[in-house]
C-alpha cells in the first residue's frame, strides 16, 4: 500500500502498462541486434554508454555542488 495514502497501491499500474511494451521491444530488438554485430561493437557501443553517463553525472553533481556552495556563502554573508 502507498505509504501516505492507505486507499492506493504502491505501484501506479498505469505507468507501467505504458512502459512495459516498449521495454519488451527494446528488448527484443536488443538481442537482434546483439546477434548480428559483433562483440567488439557491443563493447564500443557499452563503454561509450557508460562513459557518456558518467561525464553526464560528474557535471552534474559539480554543477549542484557549486550551486550549494555558493547557497551556504550567501547564507553566512547574510548572518
Amino acid at each position: 500500500m502507498h505509504p501516505n495514502n492507505k486507499e492506493r497501491n504502491c505501484i501506479n499500474y498505469e505507468i507501467v502498462s505504458l512502459a512495459m511494451p516498449a521495454v519488451f521491444l527494446g528488448s527484443f530488438f536488443g538481442v537482434l541486434l546483439g546477434q548480428v554485430v559483433g562483440e567488439l561493437c557491443q563493447l564500443i557501443v557499452f563503454g561509450v554508454t557508460v562513459a557518456w553517463s558518467v561525464k553526464t553525472t560528474a557535471f552534474k553533481a559539480c554543477e549542484l555542488l557549486k550551486k550549494e556552495n555558493e547557497s551556504e556563502q550567501s547564507q553566512i554573508a547574510n548572518n
